[in-house]
């Protein structure tokens, strides 16, 4: 059985946006937004709906550009990552701990990621325009 887990790529001004981890055992790693489908739960709405819990921020859903599978601690995981934009019409008013962090600065300090073979393999294939219509998965 696979857990499912979904991540957004948002980025702004040639800046990604990723949130600094709470989990004790990843306490301020750098990640993108990301989190596990729940129950009745479609991939997009998942993908906003963590967005939303990790920064406040409204997003729109784009495209899906990238899956992943990997094994971690005894369990196995498939993982879709989303290209998504901030909803300009929305100003979060939460106070959560995300920023936008220089792609170059993301490629230079991969030891400050939790994941850095997805976070990097989604920069990298949205860069070559590696994109899948989100109406398909809809």
């Amino acid at each position: 059985m696979f857990n499912i887990l979904v991540a957004t790529l948002i980025v702004e001004d040639n800046k990604v946006l990723l949130v600094k981890e709470k989990k004790e055992e990843v306490r301020d790693l750098l990640n993108l937004p990301a989190g596990h489908l729940e129950k009745n739960e479609t991939l997009v709405e998942a993908a906003k709906r963590e967005v939303i819990e990790e920064t406040g921020l409204k997003i729109n859903i784009d495209m899906l550009i990238d899956t992943q599978y990997f094994s971690k601690a005894e369990k196995d995981y498939v993982a879709f990552v989303f290209q998504g934009s901030v909803d300009k019409g929305y100003k979060s008013t939460n106070e959560l701990d995300y920023a936008f962090y220089d792609i170059n600065f993301i490629k230079k300090n991969k030891q400050t990621l939790r994941n850095d073979k997805l976070i990097l393999s989604a920069i990298e294939k949205t860069n070559k325009g590696s994109k899948t219509a989100i109406t398909i998965i809809k």
